[in-house]
């Protein structure tokens, strides 16, 4: 919000041809991927809205003691590619998920210390994004690990900002072996 007050202040200082400034200033900003005039994008509202939603849609088929396992997000169209955004996600999501009480088992990431094996039971939060111009669909699912049975899902979008953008950077999924 910040930024297009910014563009509105900086339009109403021309002195002169003030409309056609700031005409040509939101067209060049449309053209860069309107990046400057979208508001900054609250990630992590969005991710507690979600996990609140899943809780309350699977609170009679999952109890606060089954372990939830989140894994990271996977882009839905580059077969084994994740980014930043897709640990984010999943983080905040389990995030929400122990403050509401459930008990959340994070993996092990590359470069941290060994933690305990995922556990082969429990409940997976998995999902994909898919990001397209001006924001990302995520898809969330709650998946029993022992059965592969949805337990429930979710879908939202995000608007993508410049900060949006550089965190879907894709990188290759390592996988540990375990050992």
């Amino acid at each position: 919000m910040k930024h297009k007050s910014l563009i509105l202040l900086s339009c109403l200082a021309l002195s002169s041809g003030a409309i056609g400034g700031c005409t040509a200033a939101y067209m060049l900003d449309e053209a860069a991927g309107n990046y400057f005039l979208q508001d900054d994008v609250n990630l992590k509202e969005k991710n507690y809205i979600a996990a609140d939603y899943l809780a309350g849609l699977t609170r009679e088929t999952i109890n606060k003691r089954t372990v939830i396992v989140p894994q990271t997000l996977m882009h839905a169209n580059q077969t084994g590619m994740t980014s930043a955004f897709g640990e984010i996600v999943v983080e905040q999501v389990g995030a929400r998920f122990a403050q509401l009480g459930y008990i959340v088992h994070l993996p092990e990431k590359a470069g941290e210390e060994r933690l305990p094996m995922s556990p082969t039971k429990g409940v997976a939060l998995s999902g994909t994004y898919l990001p397209n111009d001006s924001s990302a669909d995520i898809s969330l699912r709650l998946v029993d690990r022992s059965t592969g049975q949805i337990l429930g899902a979710f879908d939202y979008s995000i608007p993508v900002n410049r900060e949006v953008g550089e965190l879907m950077e894709p990188k290759p999924r390592i996988f540990r072996v375990p050992q």
